[in-house]
């Protein structure tokens, strides 16, 4: 099967993670490293209960320390 492409040409992912064609690994696709964190928000758990599914570098992205730049 021939990867599917977007109009620019890029490599677009059909993983059903959202509704419509979008870039591999995105917010809630199943590549990406914080799918099951918001999957886990989608179905009720605490944020706290969430952010314990999460990898030290996705909390240090999605939530960085003051001095970082």
């Amino acid at each position: 099967m021939t990867p599917r492409r977007d109009k620019r040409g890029r490599l677009v992912c059909a993983c059903g993670g959202y509704h419509f064609p979008h870039r591999r690994t995105g917010g809630t696709c199943v590549h990406g490293s914080r799918t099951d964190y918001h999957h886990a928000l989608r179905a009720g758990l605490s944020l706290a209960d969430c952010t314990a599914l999460l990898s030290a570098a996705d909390l240090r992205r999605m939530f960085p320390y003051p001095g970082d730049n």
